[in-house]
């Protein structure tokens, strides 16, 4: 039988809200992100490093970023968002240990 992962849900909504994951939700895998700032808001666009199409003789290759999804959102939900994702990889970190960062990262 499958072994079932347990899944921890950090929110960075207020307690009294119920958290709805609809059925169907659209899962996507982004190893790229970049942030577009507004006075108003934020926005985050999630995406995937592409394959270099060519690689020059000197072994250097220019890949492209595919955007996949764009969240926008207040600068006050992003502070939140930070706290509660600071929160996860702490957590994240007791368990497993530290997440080394390759280097000028």
């Amino acid at each position: 039988m499958p072994r079932q992962r347990k899944r921890q849900l950090v929110s960075a909504a207020p307690a009294d809200l119920r958290i709805e994951i609809p059925e169907g939700i659209i899962q996507l895998y982004a190893n790229a992100m970049n942030v577009v700032v507004t006075p108003w808001d934020l926005i985050l666009l999630f995406g995937s490093i592409q394959l270099p199409e060519t690689i020059t003789g000197d072994g250097t290759a220019a890949g492209t970023i595919r955007i996949d999804a764009a969240v926008t959102m207040s600068p006050q939900h992003a502070k939140a968002a930070v706290k509660a994702l600071q929160s996860v990889v702490d957590g994240y970190e007791k368990r497993f240990g530290e997440i080394n960062m390759p280097e000028g990262k």
